[in-house]
Order: structure tokens, then C-alpha cells, then sequence
């Protein structure tokens, strides 16, 4: 379970760091940060359909439900702190500017 919380905000986070390195914009970086870690639940599952008969792959599909559902949680939280950082950037750069 564990794995399964951590997996997303890694994904997450080496996407933007790599994508940082390449000196990409901060739009394209937020973009690939969530491109990155939203793919691992596919690539999970798709490999869970290749390498096990249908018969065994009942149980183990209980790391995929967990991951996908931490990796919709933790996204959802990504996006309403970026939403509030930018909301509160916006209001403190028009308080600067009408006090000059």
C-alpha cells in the first residue's frame, strides 16, 4: 500500500525535474509531470494482462485499484494547491501593484 501512495508523486515529481533539466517551460513542465505519473496505472495493467492467465489476474488487481485510486487523489490535491497558488499569487501581484 505503501508503494501504491508513493508511485504517483515520484512519478510526478521526476517528470518536472526532468523536464526542468531539459529547460522546458513551466507549462510543459506541469504537463509532463502529470503525463509522467498518470501512465504508470496503464502500463501496470497492461502487464498484469500479458504475463498472468485470466484465471490469476482476479487478486492481483487489487495494487492497480489502490494505486489508481491514490494517483486520482493525490493529482486532484496537485491541482487545487497549484489553482491556489496561482490564485493567491495573482491577488498579491494586483495588492503590490495598486499600492505604488
Amino acid at each position: 500500500m505503501t508503494i501504491a501512495a508513493l508511485m504517483p508523486l515520484v512519478g510526478y515529481a521526476f517528470g518536472y525535474i526532468i523536464s526542468s533539466i531539459f529547460r522546458l517551460n513551466q507549462p510543459e513542465r506541469r504537463t509532463v509531470a502529470m503525463e509522467t505519473g498518470c501512465q504508470n496505472i496503464k502500463m501496470c495493467a497492461t502487464i498484469l494482462k500479458i504475463a498472468f492467465p485470466p484465471a490469476v489476474i482476479g487478486p492481483m488487481y487489487l495494487f492497480p485499484l489502490v494505486y489508481g485510486s491514490f494517483q486520482l487523489t493525490e493529482a486532484a490535491v496537485l491541482i487545487v494547491l497549484f489553482r491556489c497558488y496561482q490564485r493567491f499569487s495573482r491577488k498579491w501581484k494586483s495588492d503590490t501593484n495598486s499600492r505604488c
